[in-house]
């Protein structure tokens, strides 16, 4: 319960302290760093896997109840994949690419990512039938590409990160692990 507990219930406790200000001035961003743990659950870690997983459907459920009365309160998940740190893997993800693909996703006010997942700097793509695969291809229509954070061929920035100082990410991206947010004029 203590994993519920912290994992869910801290996202909670933050959203509604957070959503408090944003529905006052009627804009904001909340960003909530989840994990695909609910998918693939690993043995010994249900309690985890299942309050990450609620946590998920928080963010599905606070953009329904929120955002198509304040288009400006922006509502997103991030997974910022396996981290290379002592509770990470060895070669996982630098956390200082981490914390800067995840600051640059908290710091875009950008409508079109509410109700966006995000997996380190790149978008996943809601899934699409056959029928509107086959549809697209028979009336040419482009088939969706996810949005980058970065262009890994040419390593230059897609979203402007350069606002931010290296100590600065580490303020808007640590102190809560589990909930990135900003209301305010910052955004």
């Amino acid at each position: 319960m203590r994993a519920v507990a912290i994992n869910l219930g801290g996202m909670v406790s933050c959203s509604l302290c957070a959503l408090d200000d944003m529905v006052r001035q009627g804009r904001g961003r909340i960003l909530n760093v989840s994990t695909f743990a609910d998918a693939s659950p690993l043995p010994g870690s249900g309690a985890y896997s299942v309050s990450k997983g609620a946590a998920r459907i928080l963010t599905r459920a606070m953009i329904a109840d929120i955002c198509e009365q304040y288009p400006a309160i922006v509502i997103n998940d991030w997974v910022p994949g396996r981290l290379a740190t002592s509770m990470g893997t060895a070669d996982g993800l630098d956390p200082v690419i981490a914390a800067k693909w995840g600051a640059a996703l908290a710091l875009s006010s950008d409508p079109s990512l509410t109700g966006s997942v995000w997996e380190r700097d790149t978008e996943v793509l809601p899934p699409r039938s056959f029928r509107r695969r086959a549809l697209d291809k028979l009336t040419l229509k482009q088939t969706p590409q996810p949005r980058r954070l970065h262009d890994p061929e040419s390593e230059r920035e897609l979203v402007a990160m350069e606002r931010l100082s290296p100590a600065r990410w580490r303020r808007v991206f640590f102190p809560a692990i589990g909930l990135l947010y900003l209301s305010g004029t910052e955004l």
